[in-house]
């Protein structure tokens, strides 16, 4: 499988888990905080981000592709693949506690069947593996539907594949 098929699928997969495996863990999120500040699922998860979208809404797309060796006939890459959450509220303290708390779950679904030597998103043992990188936030904006408050996360994860030269 090419790289690039490599990345998508892995894309396709990482959607996958989230649509299945992510209400259930918002639920246990909110019951864990057992506060005001209620998850709720995403109105949709998509490959790639939108110009135009309900609120809350996870995009997943490709970052960087880094040649990280080149030796004994194999290429080790490094894929970096980004979640990006973007969520309205009217309360501005309630929207940033509530994306720490989506990334938090889109972390914990996405890693949580992790195993060396395996991707969390395919059972394809074909030497590649994904890892948390980093979540960064951005700023809080005024001016949502309703005047709501909208802010995004974005997690970054890295896939690391090893490839024959052939």
């Amino acid at each position: 499988m090419s790289v690039q098929a490599q990345i998508e699928a892995s894309i396709d997969a990482l959607i996958s888990k989230l649509v299945d495996e992510l209400p259930a863990k918002l639920d246990a999120i909110n019951v864990e905080a057992g506060d005001q500040w209620t998850l709720e699922p995403p109105a949709g998860i998509t490959f790639g981000q939108r110009s135009e979208v309900p609120y809350p809404w996870i995009a997943v797309l490709p970052e960087t592709t880094e040649n990280l060796a080149e030796a004994s006939g194999r290429i080790h890459y490094e894929h970096g693949i980004a979640t990006v959450c973007w969520i309205a509220d009217a309360d501005e303290e309630g929207l940033v506690r509530k994306l720490t708390r989506y990334q938090r779950a889109v972390r914990e679904v996405a890693l949580h069947y992790r195993r060396p030597g395996a991707s969390p998103v395919s059972d394809d043992p074909g030497g590649y593996f994904l890892g948390f990188v980093r979540d960064v936030y951005g700023p809080v904006f005024e001016g949502g539907q309703d005047g709501a408050f909208v802010s995004w996360a974005r997690t970054t994860f890295a896939i690391k594949q090893q490839q024959d030269l052939v």
